[in-house]
């Protein structure tokens, strides 16, 4: 039995929130379907009514092995006897801001799990129930994404759990029942990671220093090999420039004297005019003078 209890809390769309969960020959499951509230969520019965086989099979869902639900030592031991294969199915709403590759998954991620004899298999599909992933990779990047880890205690405490968190004898041993041990660890190993990278990073710089000297030398000789040819095509320019005046200044000196030609053609037609006319004046007086010798030279015989 199965009952929710509603707080209040943020009523737009959420994600990361387990809405159903489906068993099939799962532990003394035959076939069980179970629809969760958004928030917290009661589940009842009888001792040995497969309370615990839930929240083991949540474990399962999300990747935990087997040794780590402390209830099997391998996922065929979950198979219910007498039956070949076992499935477990979860519903995810996948909503809002968090969502997790809401284009590609839609309003519900379904994370299916089945178990046989010899195999097991990991299935992420999209709201339509179409296969979408299967490598453990995406159910990791899944469960990084909604920070889900059921190994820890603190996220799924089984009974077990408990009664070793319980009746722990110190801080010590409660702190470690936590696995917040673990973060400390791998918070330790980050910071040791860290100074490596610094020492890292330190040596590569030492080492890049001269090739950056010998870079910048080059850069500073390209430069000038660019400004040397910028000069190069501005004499270029130049004496193109200069042809071309020379051939301006050709043309200007050939347009001074064929104006003076054409000045002086103008001036031929006035000049042959005068010459002609000297020419017939000349004439006249020579006839003039021819006849009149004659005349003369008679007068002065008589």
């Amino acid at each position: 039995m199965t009952d929710s209890m509603d707080f209040d809390g943020p009523t737009g769309p959420q994600a990361g929130i387990i809405s159903k969960i489906r068993l099939e020959n799962f532990m003394n499951h035959s076939n069980l379907e179970i629809e969760f509230g958004d928030w917290v969520n009661f589940i009842t019965g009888q001792n040995g009514s497969g309370k615990s086989a839930i929240l083991t099979a949540l474990c399962v869902a999300f990747g935990c092995r087997a040794k780590g639900t402390q209830r099997a030592t391998a996922l065929k031991d979950f198979i219910k006897t007498g039956c070949s294969h076992a499935v477990v199915n979860l519903e995810i709403k996948n909503q809002g801001d968090d969502a997790f590759k809401a284009d590609v998954y839609g309003d519900v991620i379904i994370i299916e799990r089945r178990i046989s004899e010899t195999t097991n298999s990991t299935v992420l599909k999209n709201h339509q129930g179409r296969k979408v992933a299967s490598r453990k990779e995406d159910l990791r990047e899944l469960i990084e994404h909604f920070n889900i880890d059921v190994e820890n205690p603190c996220v799924i405490m089984t009974q077990d759990k408990s009664r070793e968190f319980l009746h722990s004898g110190n801080d010590k041993d409660k702190f470690k029942a936590t696995l917040l041990h673990q973060v400390d660890d791998l918070l330790k190993s980050i910071r040791n990671q860290l100074v490596d990278a610094n020492e890292l990073l330190d040596e590569l710089e030492s080492s890049i220093r001269p090739v950056q000297k010998e870079l910048d030398e080059l850069e500073v000789k390209i430069k000038n090999m660019e400004h040397v040819e910028e000069i190069s095509q501005k004499v270029q320019l130049l004496k193109k420039q200069l042809a071309w005046s020379w051939v301006y200044d050709v043309d200007k000196q050939l347009l001074k004297q064929s104006e003076k030609i054409d000045t002086l053609k103008s001036r031929i037609p006035k000049c042959q005019d005068r010459i002609d006319r000297q020419t017939e004046g000349s004439g006249e007086g020579k006839w003039q003078r021819m006849a009149l010798v004659p005349v003369g030279d008679a007068i002065s015989v008589g």
